[in-house]
Order: C-alpha cells, then sequence, then structure tokens
C-alpha cells in the first residue's frame, strides 16, 4: 500500500479527532454547532465522541483500502485539506470565545 495514502488517512483520522475537541471545548464555552445533522447528538458528549470515532476510523480505513488511482488521491488530499481548513476555523472560533 502507498505510504502517502496511509498518511492521508492518519490525517483524517487525527484531524477527526481535533475536530472533536475543539468542536467539544468550543461548545462547553457557549458556541452552538452549526450542523444541523450533529445538532443532537452533540449534546451528548459520549454519543458525539463515538460517533467521531467511528465515522474516522471507517473514512480512513476506506482510504487506505480504495484510494490507488492518482484522481482519487486528488479527492482524498482535497478532503484532508477541506478538514484542516474546518479546523483552522475550530480554532479562530475558540480564539473568539476564550
Amino acid at each position: 500500500m502507498d505510504r502517502r495514502v496511509l498518511l492521508f488517512a492518519f490525517a483524517l483520522f487525527v484531524l477527526s479527532f481535533a475536530d472533536w475537541a475543539f468542536t467539544s471545548v468550543a461548545l462547553d464555552l457557549g458556541a452552538v454547532e452549526a450542523n444541523p445533522l450533529l445538532q443532537g447528538i452533540v449534546t451528548s458528549p459520549g454519543q458525539f465522541y463515538l460517533l467521531k470515532v467511528v465515522l474516522a476510523g471507517a473514512v480512513s480505513l476506506a482510504a487506505a483500502l480504495i484510494v490507488r488511482s492518482k484522481p482519487a488521491f486528488m479527492v482524498l488530499s482535497s478532503v484532508v485539506f477541506m478538514y484542516a481548513l474546518l479546523i483552522l476555523w475550530n480554532v479562530t472560533t475558540l480564539h473568539r470565545l476564550i
């Protein structure tokens, strides 16, 4: 398996964990979840954490197993980049709340 694919799959997992951590802190500081699909889940920290871990693991595993072509790798790279931008947004939100 291509090491780049494994690296990006691992990055997705780490970014998902960071998203969960920053979102949890922001919610504790009074922020509101903007994603309507997650609004009902974030009220339960355990369920929210489990959902993030399961989704991150599934996406990372799928990425590691499926991405073999250059176009698919470009899509994976774009997803990682967009997720990194989301984390940056979370950090700026936290900065405004503190």
